[in-house]
């Protein structure tokens, strides 16, 4: 089969999204399926299609005038229009027209890795090409946690939660890595249970459980009596940071036998800075930015710890618990589901500095129950987190996806677009003094290639706008 992995973030991107894309184009590529991935460039400059030819698209010359164009449409319509909104619409039509000039009809599945994206390919895709979807984490909530002014009734989350619906429900089914997840979905957003399918994320196991003897760069000379308290994330606020960072402030109260390492990078590196040198961490704890050798940190660490106050399966609880050492996590999110409190792990209370460091102390003060948890962790690892476990389930749902098409199930041929189509038929609003001679060229191409009936702004969005300010 050929098959396009899409996200709307940039990839690579530090997190679990960039792992499971990876994993995942690995191990459908060994059994013979063609993979491409199409995301955002790092530099959020152009998309990038990645398979056995690059292809890059220019981001500036869709966004531009589309932005114009949604600016001037909302803003007429509702002076007092959130701009994040109208960024974001723009975002989401310029990632609609870049997907569009794909060849979106020589894929045999669409697997889409975000809300953004699911939405975004079920507007301009072929309807005879399916498309599902791995959703990785709660997509509003994540918002408002970095958005405090966001929570709910307000339009900003009205507006994310009809994304997220409208992500869901656009895919033919939609794979979920935690039980957690998968309930708020159903109780929260309301979407069918039948739509929803629990699938645990898998890596590799013998990357983790084989010691490496790669001459990579050491953590730094240490005194063998310090523990090595390791904390891989990024540095951002659903992480949870600052609790981690109090408990340790506790910590160095009891003992100084110890070390912290950050390991990732992000928009709080600053604020985390300066909270350590207010708490006097400065000798305790060290930020060591994004690296690529995570499975080296986690072998020369003696407990890892991951403190956030919303996290759906992180990968990094996985490869701690596959290179046996202990993990403390939080209650929140999937976290509890892949942890056994005192068995498996240990299971602090989110948002609970004191949690978090009673749970600290009670390894450090006991040697052998680090060594236990870890034993225990690392035979739980390997029964549980396999990729083959994973690759069965996903396997068995991309053929029963394509059994669907070939009996003529939920799917149709396409119409083809209208020959008049032109960019007013598209978008509807837009003034002609927006576009000039060049902007028209591109456009010429990209219109050509949107599904009959599509048009910018999306209605359903204009509608929920209405209705949210009247």
């Amino acid at each position: 089969m050929k098959i396009l992995l899409c996200t709307f973030w940039t990839f690579p991107h530090t997190g679990g999204i960039n792992t499971y894309i990876h994993i995942l184009k690995s191990e459908l590529e060994k059994t013979g399926n063609e993979v491409d991935i199409f995301a955002h460039h790092p530099s959020f400059e152009y998309y990038y299609l990645l398979g056995k030819q690059e292809l890059r698209i220019d981001k500036a010359p869709l966004y531009k005038q589309i932005y114009t164009y949604i600016q001037s449409y909302y803003t007429n319509l509702f002076p007092q229009m959130n701009p994040w909104i109208i960024e974001m619409e723009a975002e989401k039509y310029s990632f609609e027209a870049a997907c569009s000039s794909l060849k979106l009809d020589e894929y045999h599945i669409i697997h889409v890795q975000d809300v953004i994206s699911s939405a975004a390919l079920s507007r301009v895709k072929p309807q005879h090409v399916p498309l599902i979807s791995t959703i990785h984490g709660w997509f509003t909530n994540e918002y408002y946690l970095d958005h405090p002014d966001s929570g709910k009734g307000t339009l900003p989350w009205i507006y994310n939660q009809f994304i997220e619906y409208s992500g869901l429900t656009s895919s033919q089914l939609t794979l979920l890595p935690s039980k957690w997840l998968r309930d708020i979905y159903l109780n929260d957003v309301k979407i069918p249970p039948a739509q929803l399918i629990h699938v645990p994320y898998g890596i590799k196991t013998d990357r983790y459980t084989t010691k490496t003897n790669d001459t990579l760069e050491p953590l730094e000379p240490l005194s063998p009596e310090l523990k090595i308290i390791s904390c891989v994330a990024r540095l951002v606020p659903v992480k949870g940071h600052k609790y981690l960072m109090e408990a340790l402030s506790l910590l160095k109260n009891d003992r100084n036998d110890w070390i912290c390492y950050f390991v990732g990078d992000g928009t709080l590196r600053e604020e985390l800075e300066l909270l350590s040198k207010n708490l006097g961490l400065e000798k305790h704890l060290k930020f060591v930015g994004a690296r690529t050798d995570v499975q080296y940190w986690l072998q020369q660490s003696d407990i890892i710890v991951l403190s956030s106050i919303q996290d759906n399966q992180p990968f990094v609880v996985m490869e701690a618990q596959m290179s046996g050492k202990p993990v403390i996590v939080t209650d929140a999110g999937g976290m509890p589901e892949m942890v056994e409190h005192e068995k498996t792990g240990l299971i602090a209370k989110k948002a609970s500095s004191e949690s978090i460091y009673s749970n600290i102390k009670l390894l450090m003060d006991n040697e052998e129950l680090r060594i236990k948890i870890g034993n225990a962790g690392q035979k739980w690892a390997l029964d549980t987190w396999s990729v083959d476990n994973m690759l069965i389930l996903v396997n068995s749902i991309y053929k029963q996806i394509t059994l669907n098409k070939r009996e003529g199930g939920f799917m149709k041929a396409n119409k083809s677009p209208d020959n008049d189509s032109s960019i007013k038929s598209v978008y509807p609003y837009s003034n002609e003094s927006l576009f000039n001679d060049k902007d028209l060229e591109i456009w010429k191409e990209i219109i050509p290639h949107l599904p009959n009936g599509y048009t910018v702004p999306d209605p359903n969005i204009v509608k929920l706008i209405q209705k949210s300010n009247s």
